[in-house]
């Protein structure tokens, strides 16, 4: 998804949007923005302040966001844009629950010193350039600052917390990269084509450091000692550096056949090298939890491959608001390393695990024109080899891991799982009822609309006869999201249903655990009902979140927000006001 952030509005000089929401759970939602436009000249830019306690014990947030753009027309071909985004997030976090801890009272919270804070800070700097009416090019170049840190007690949850020291997990990211794109419209048997050509430049430095914090209750993120290096503080952990550079080039060509087919053939070509450097603290306790062994050990990493990746796509129209629609494309997921060094009980990555890659397919018909019915549906299937899952291993299946060290009974493992294939078919469907029935134009909006996709992904050709067959982590059978709106130019009101099948969290497709860390997704349900109306330049919002107050969750934690089941929000109202300037 590429998210276009707005623009100053350019039928006006000067803009300023004022608005304020309230909730349930003291949400305190307030956001401010202004655009303005001189000459060649144009500036937007927003802030946005929101915080509450939630709905669980020992939880809170403080969010605050700012963004800036500035645009110059430097001539007739020629726009320079440059863009600032900074987020601060610091939340108090619960912690995770059991299944039985969960099923007795879901707002139980048996945490209290968990926090979790961002700081983010994105710059970015992009060059429009039109040679001509048919060459245009685009180039972007970005910059990333930012850390992420993490304090609490990460014990199971039924783990009683006795207030001693907290761990923490921190890590740092720079990063700076281009992205560049040549666009060429041309003429291909008298028919209007394209060309596009592109090449992507990327350099990333992540830090992760992991060790002791105090046993307060703070959000106090500073290590004990006051050192990160973990040859002279007893207190680190692990202290990693995951250097990264990317190289990629790719294109794509739009022929149109003639006025019914195009197709649409495409490359990339990937250049990846992920590297690690840092060393861990290697222990081994006695029964009474003294340290009889204790030794730090450095290890490296590296890894360089290149590759291509082709894909192909076709389209006909079979009418005037009608077209079949088919597609096949390679896909590539190359492993992090910086998600892949954590020391953490209740989870471990397989140090052996391997890129991913398989392939996409993809049949639909779907309508051009949404003004009366916008319509697709699609039949895919998706294709992994070497799937990166988790699975839940045991002391009694821990040696089929080589690499994996660990006096744990149980715990989950990142690992190259099998094979997987996916089939499934979704559907999206939305009627304006008054046009389809009056075929006049008028203000007024009466639509409903469905969102159904029906999948089956399952690992295949395991050689590990617990896997085979079972059905991938975290991929419902069955999603349908549906709804209905009425509106005019001042009134308008929505209502929306969602509804997930049970699914599961692991590979093993275990139904349950003690820990709570893995097992069943239940089906759940959810209503929500929205409404809005506008005087002028004032705006009034409200809205209800889950109605009937499903108690449900749509998430198994192994490390933070958690360990263990994550509750869902239950039934909250917000009330918003707007007015422009």
């Amino acid at each position: 998804i590429n998210f276009k952030l707005k623009d100053a509005n350019p039928d006006k000089k000067l803009e300023i949007v004022l608005r304020n929401a309230v909730g349930s759970f003291k949400l305190n939602n307030s956001f401010v923005s202004i655009g303005a436009n001189h000459n060649n000249h144009s500036v937007y830019g927003y802030f946005n302040y929101k915080f509450g306690e939630d709905w669980r014990p020992n939880s809170s947030f403080d969010v605050k966001n700012f963004y800036i753009n500035y645009k110059y027309r430097l001539s007739e071909k020629t726009n320079v844009k440059i863009e600032f985004t900074k987020m601060k997030y610091l939340a108090q976090q619960p912690g995770g629950l059991t299944d039985n801890q969960f099923d007795a009272n879901s707002d139980t919270s048996l945490r209290s010193r968990n926090w979790f804070e961002v700081d983010w800070n994105l710059g970015a700097i992009h060059l429009d350039h039109e040679f001509s009416s048919t060459t245009k090019l685009n180039s972007r170049t970005f910059g990333l600052n930012a850390s992420r840190k993490a304090i609490g007690n990460m014990d199971k949850p039924f783990y009683q917390d006795f207030m001693q020291n907290r761990n923490i997990i921190s890590g740092d990211f720079r990063n700076i990269g281009n992205e560049t794109r040549l666009m060429k419209f041309y003429d291909f048997k008298s028919n209007p084509s394209a060309l596009l050509l592109g090449f992507r430049l990327y350099r990333g430095y992540n830090n992760s450091i992991q060790g002791e914090g105090d046993d307060g209750d703070s959000p106090n993120f500073n290590f004990l000692g006051g050192y990160t290096n973990i040859d002279s503080s007893n207190f680190i952990i692990s202290n990693y550096e995951f250097p990264s550079f990317n190289f990629s080039l790719f294109g794509e060509n739009i022929f149109n056949v003639n006025n019914k087919l195009s197709i649409t053939p495409g490359f990339r070509y990937e250049y990846i090298s992920t590297f690690s450097d840092g060393k861990f603290r290697s222990q081994e306790l006695d029964n009474a939890g003294n340290i009889i062994f204790d030794t730090v050990e450095h290890r490296t990493n590296n890894q360089s491959r290149d590759f291509f990746i082709f894909g192909v796509g076709v389209n006909y129209k079979l009418g005037k608001s009608l077209e079949l629609y088919a597609n096949f494309s390679q896909n590539f997921r190359s492993i992090n390393f910086s998600d892949m060094q954590i020391i953490n009980p209740n989870f471990q990555i397989n140090p052996n695990i391997k890129d991913e890659r398989g392939y996409n397919i993809d049949l639909g018909v779907r309508t051009q024109s949404a003004k009366v019915i916008l319509f697709d549906f699609s039949l895919f299937h998706l294709f992994y080899n070497n799937r990166i899952g988790t699975v839940w291993v045991t002391q009694n299946n821990v040696s089929s891991f080589p690499g994996i060290n660990s006096s744990a009974p149980y715990f989950q493992i990142r690992t190259n799982v099998s094979e997987s294939k996916t089939f499934g078919t979704e559907l999206l469907a939305e009627i304006n009822w008054l046009k389809l029935i009056k075929r006049t134009t008028t203000s007024k909006k009466i639509s409903s609309f469905i969102n159904l996709s029906l999948i089956d992904a399952r690992y295949v050709n395991s050689d590990e006869p617990a896997y085979h067959n079972k059905k991938v982590e975290l991929v419902p059978p069955i999603t349908i999201r549906t709804g209905v709106s009425y509106g005019n130019e001042k009134f308008s009101v929505s209502y929306q249903y969602s509804y997930v099948r049970a699914h599961y969290s692991d590979a093993t497709n275990a139904e349950s655990h003690p820990h709570g860390i893995v097992g069943l997704i239940p089906s759940y349900g959810v209503m929500d009902i929205s409404a809005k109306y506008q005087i002028k330049k004032l705006q009034l919002e409200t809205g209800i979140n889950n109605i009937t107050n499903q108690i449900y969750f749509t998430r198994r934690a192994t490390g933070y927000p958690g360990p263990g089941i994550i509750p869902s929000t239950p039934r909250n109202i917000y009330l918003a006001l707007q007015f422009i300037l």
